[in-house]
């Protein structure tokens, strides 16, 4: 039992990780470019560069990926 919830542990981590790594990406695309990217766009890079695809991302954030990088760039509006 011991050892299954180590392997859990290391997946959330894992999973986790990636989540994490994909939205500071994708934060960093919307700071530097004027347009959001489209989920075409997001998945070549996401492929490119192991992130999350566009789908895996908002299915985590309940949202889709348009509307995540309007919440993300009005954070970051908030926050300058």
């Amino acid at each position: 039992m011991k050892e299954n919830n180590i392997k859990l542990d290391t997946v959330y981590n894992v999973s986790n990780l990636a989540y994490v790594q994909s939205k500071k990406a994708l934060t960093a695309y919307i700071l530097n470019h004027e347009i959001n990217p489209s989920e075409k766009k997001w998945n070549k890079l996401a492929i490119q560069n192991n992130f999350l695809s566009s789908k895996t991302l908002g299915y985590i954030e309940g949202i889709g990926l348009n509307k995540l990088c309007k919440k993300i760039r009005k954070e970051l509006k908030k926050h300058n």
